[in-house]
């Protein structure tokens, strides 16, 4: 992963300024751990044709630019898993940042 969007990324998701949600990247009540990775890359390149409230994952462009994009559909490997983390194991976005800043 791109140490300087891992830095901003954990910082981000540390900094208690995103509300937490779950089945998409971001809606009226938040984001999830990837749509604050994609807020984090291109915060004004958000709009309702593009990601923000539109999918689970990022597009492949943010994940290269990360340096996370593996190939494949993004359900996969590790987008896949912080994905899962978000909505299935309810992590919240500290726990999510321990775990990036650990494995990434």
């Amino acid at each position: 992963m791109n140490q300087e969007i891992k830095t901003q990324w954990i910082k981000a998701l540390r900094s208690g300024k995103y509300s937490q949600t779950t089945e998409t990247l971001q809606d009226s009540t938040g984001f999830c751990c990837l749509g604050v990775l994609c807020d984090v890359i291109d915060p004004t390149g958000w709009n309702e044709n593009s990601h923000r409230g539109s999918t689970e994952y990022p597009s492949s462009e943010i994940l290269v630019h990360a340096e996370i994009y593996e190939g494949g559909s993004p359900s996969e490997g590790v987008v896949g898993q912080l994905a899962d983390m978000n909505d299935e194991q309810q992590f919240t976005f500290l726990q999510i940042a321990d775990w990036v800043e650990e494995n990434l």
